[in-house]
């Protein structure tokens, strides 16, 4: 038992090193090269390598919570602690050898910091459903297709859209806040207040999509009944 946590807990800090790569990359496609559309993409293959490799992302694995027993949401618990310490480690690299001005690298951030003047709770509360929703769409992809290059492809165009339209996926987040903690003079309570809205988005946008997946699959095997 406390062995199978352990490794659920050292997978979901490899999970959140990997997010924190593809926030890092994402960084420097913005802010360095002014390419969001190419962040979207080097995002994207933090989730690919957690989906190939079997490490544990908590806002891939929380729309299954009701598909499974307790033992599973406990998991998913560790999962989340985890995946912040694993960004929080490539955070701190990035804020030591960061090299993006600061006025870029604020500017940024404090969109993602509520109660300051660039930054709506209600707004980000909302594009965390949508990450939410777009990480899950990723994962239920990639456990339906077959093909490595369908898999490939059903994690990668919903995570870039995400990161190209501004989805708030909490993980992320995490670092770009860790990341920016020598630049950011925010108080911070915001920035884990704001921490706490992704992340209760990501959940709702998640299990939002698993439960209209789930009525279109009742909704199916009945009809298949009745033919």
């Amino acid at each position: 038992m406390l062995k199978e946590k352990i490794r659920v807990f050292i997978l979901g800090i490899l999970a959140g090193i990997l997010i924190g790569i593809g926030g890092f990359s994402n960084l420097y496609c913005n802010l360095k090269f002014n390419n969001p559309i190419l962040g979207g993409v080097f995002f994207s293959f933090g989730l690919i390598f957690i989906c190939f490799t079997g490490l544990n992302l908590f806002t891939g694995k929380v729309g299954y919570i009701f598909e499974n027993k307790l033992s599973y949401f406990i998991d998913v618990l560790i999962m989340m602690v985890a995946n912040f310490i694993g960004v929080m480690l490539v955070g701190l690299i990035f804020a030591k050898t960061n090299t993006i001005s600061f006025e870029s690298l604020t500017s940024f951030i404090s969109k993602k910091i509520i109660l300051t003047d660039s930054c709506d709770a209600f707004n980000l509360f909302l594009m965390s459903i949508v990450a939410g929703a777009l990480v899950f769409l990723a994962v239920e992809g990639y456990k339906k297709f077959t093909s490595p290059i369908t898999k490939l492809i059903s994690i990668m165009l919903p995570i870039a859209i995400m990161v190209i339209i501004g989805g708030e996926h909490s993980v992320a987040n995490g670092f770009y806040y860790f990341g920016a903690i020598f630049n950011i003079s925010e108080e911070g309570y915001k920035v884990f207040l704001s921490l706490l809205i992704s992340v209760a988005g990501n959940i709702i946008g998640s299990l939002i999509l698993w439960s209209l997946f789930a009525l279109v699959q009742k909704l199916t095997k009945k009809e298949n009944k009745s033919l």
